[in-house]
């Protein structure tokens, strides 16, 4: 008799609870997705001590664990949208769900690989946290890579927008382009420029025949990465040197963004050598021409009339941010795409390219994955 009244007040307890603003215990509150998996995904539900495979669809709750094993990924899609894909060999917790006027997403990685893409948050009071055995990292509206070693040593890479980590009282904000390395029990260092996402082959430059060319470091694409937030995307591309602000007057420095936004591969431009297996619909550069620097874009098909000139740029050493509209890609959000760098000399009164890079080397990279 006693267990059932016990019982019974349970239950009144948690319904009067979830009256209260903030509460996440219901789907509805927290409809958190394990929304993509690839290989050996398990899933350890709250409560348990077994582990179990995750399948795409399943439904997480606060203090579920998620653990990939090798030569496996996973995507975990929240409540607001925002995504965290786990890469091979990573295991990551969820600690706290609330949706409502400040929304509050918590997670506790214990080892591996994770890509955090965050919605904008913009109330204040709303948090997006990742706690790690020896740091915190915190996003606003970014993406962030978040790298755990077995003995916690912890690296927070920031790949596109506001990142901050705090470890022994101390908080650090981290620059695009840049990482933080938080030792056991010591501060978080001072970020500095790496490479962003998956690395890419250097000094791997080539001409309009495909051959091994030399060039200037700058050319040379060392990692990328493309977000979105809100109604812009960001583009992150890291060289393995510094960007001039000028080059001679016959020279023509671009960095391309080729985007296949219908993934049809039979339309827009078709340059196999450049453009790997995608049909180009769309193409945004930033560029420098003699002593100018600028950026714009164009939708392939009427390279004429349809010029943007909206485009934002941000140059800082080795890194370049460009800033584009939804609207200047014809509000795509799923697509392929790929990421040049080319150079041209134009001293002959005809464009000759001088070396080219892209990223990836194959095939093409796909958003959402």
């Amino acid at each position: 008799m006693l267990r059932r009244l016990l019982n019974i007040a349970f239950i009144i307890t948690m319904f009067v609870s979830c009256m209260l603003p903030g509460c996440s215990n219901s789907p509805e509150s927290s409809s958190t997705l394990l929304s993509v998996v690839e290989g050996e995904v398990q899933v350890m539900k709250a409560g348990s001590e077994d582990w179990n495979q995750g399948t795409s669809g399943m439904i997480l709750d606060i203090n579920d664990k998620i653990k990939c094993g090798a030569n496996s990924r996973a995507i975990i899609t929240f409540f607001d949208g925002s995504t965290i894909e786990l890469k091979a060999d990573t295991l990551l917790e969820i600690k706290e769900l609330i949706k409502g006027t400040a929304n509050v997403i918590r997670l506790k990685q214990q080892l591996g690989d994770t890509v955090s893409t965050v919605k904008k948050l913009t109330d204040p009071a709303s948090r997006y946290e990742i706690e790690t055995p020896t740091a915190i990292a915190g996003v606003r509206g970014s993406s962030m890579l978040v790298s755990v070693a077995s003995d916690g040593t912890t690296i927070i890479q920031n790949l596109a927008g506001q990142i901050s980590v705090t470890a022994q009282g101390i908080e650090v904000m981290i620059p695009v382009g840049s990482a933080s390395t938080v030792q056991p029990g010591q501060p978080p260092s001072v970020p500095k420029p790496v490479s962003l996402g998956v690395p890419d082959s250097t000094d791997d430059l080539f001409d309009n025949r495909g051959e091994y060319v030399t060039g200037d470091k700058y050319q040379d694409i060392l990692g990328a990465s493309l977000t979105q937030d809100g109604d812009t995307w960001f583009l992150i591309i890291n060289l393995n040197g510094e960007i001039p602000s000028s080059v001679e007057p016959t020279i023509f420095m671009e960095w391309n963004l080729m985007i296949d936004s219908d993934n049809d591969n039979s339309t827009g431009w078709d340059g196999t050598n450049l453009f790997n297996d995608i049909g180009a619909d769309y193409y945004i550069n930033f560029y420098v021409n003699g002593d100018r620097t600028s950026a714009g874009g164009f939708l392939t098909a009427d390279t004429a009339g349809s010029h943007f000139t909206d485009i934002e740029y941000t140059v800082s050493g080795q890194t370049v941010e460009v800033r584009i509209p939804s609207k200047d890609i014809g509000n795509a959000s799923n697509f392929n795409y790929l990421i040049l760098t080319r150079k041209y000399d134009n001293s002959s009164g005809k464009s000759t390219l001088l070396g080219a890079d892209k990223y990836p080397n194959q095939g093409h990279l796909t958003t959402g994955s």
